[in-house]
């Protein structure tokens, strides 16, 4: 046994927290999933960039692709995100 419950209403506080837990994991193996699936992506478009273009985009730096001239120029590095604020106790 890992934990008991005392009475009804204390396991069904605990019981909230788990289901919403469980809820939160099954959330989150999606996301990884995606993600995954995304960085798969961007490494074969890096691949083809850099196979015809010769051309690899730094992640950390903004690109402005300019049609009238043809070309391609960096314009500075990728501002910082703000921190996530904590949530509120």
């Amino acid at each position: 046994m890992i934990c008991k419950f005392k009475n009804d209403k204390e396991l069904g506080e605990f019981e909230k927290l788990y289901v919403s837990k469980q809820a939160t994991f099954g959330r989150m193996g999606v996301l990884q999933a995606y993600f995954a699936m995304e960085q798969n992506n961007l490494t074969q478009i890096d691949k083809e960039m850099q196979k015809k273009f010769g051309f690899k985009m730094d992640p950390s730096k903004m690109y402005d692709l300019n049609r009238d001239k043809k070309e391609i120029r960096e314009v500075g590095p990728v501002p910082k995100a703000a921190p996530i604020p904590a949530p509120a106790k």
